[in-house]
């Protein structure tokens, strides 16, 4: 009597196999490896600079987030046409402020126009970061925003100004009005830079 021939493996139950197998490693790899990887956190959140508008009263920022957009286009650095980089002068919407210190130096300024027009344009001011788990849509990669401005017209900034999380304006011209906003975190290697944001709302002036 001749020895049986074990019966051959199906090809259908084969490619199952494989896909079990390959499903098991896959699903293996992102609970015990990807999980302990930190995830990347967006910070588009900002809040109004408190302002001194007496001796004795001062206007303390609302909790909640004064800037959260989704931006139209992809933010794009702006220049500035001041000679010393401390001095920042915007020629087009005719503002200008001094930065207080070096630990703005090698800063850019990202203009996003929001989607839902509250607003002409916010500039986030942003200086690098070395943190790689940083990322915020309204900046570059390798930047983390430490202000914003808003800029508004004359009709925005008057369907705008009586939101409870819109700030006192830093200034303002024959065209528009400004804010001065500040962000609410930063990444690990600036958590403890001090950046003079009411010290840059005291030198804010409008052209």
């Amino acid at each position: 009597m001749e020895p049986s021939t074990p019966p051959a493996v199906r090809p259908g139950l084969l490619i199952i196999l494989i896909v079990i197998v390959l499903a098991g490693a896959g699903y293996f790899a992102w609970y015990f490896i990807g999980q302990n990887q930190a995830v990347p956190m967006p910070v588009d959140t900002f809040t109004p600079v408190a302002r001194i508008t007496t001796a004795t009263q001062t206007i303390s920022p609302s909790p909640s987030p004064s800037v959260s957009i989704s931006p139209s286009v992809s933010p794009s650095p702006s220049a500035t046409t001041s000679v010393n980089w401390k001095n920042y002068k915007n020629s087009v919407y005719g503002f200008s402020f001094t930065f207080p210190g070096d630990q703005w130096k090698d800063y850019k300024a990202f203009e996003v126009i929001p989607e839902d027009k509250s607003a002409a344009k916010y500039i986030y001011f942003a200086v690098p970061t070395t943190d790689k788990t940083w990322k915020e849509s309204n900046v570059g990669a390798g930047y983390a925003s430490a202000m914003a401005v808003a800029v508004y017209t004359k009709a925005q900034w008057d369907q705008v100004k009586n939101e409870p999380n819109i700030g006192a304006p830093a200034g303002q011209n024959d065209m528009y009005v400004f804010t001065v906003t500040q962000a609410q975190a930063a990444p690990t290697d600036l958590i403890n830079t001090k950046f003079g944001i009411s010290s840059i709302d005291s030198s804010f002036k409008a052209q």
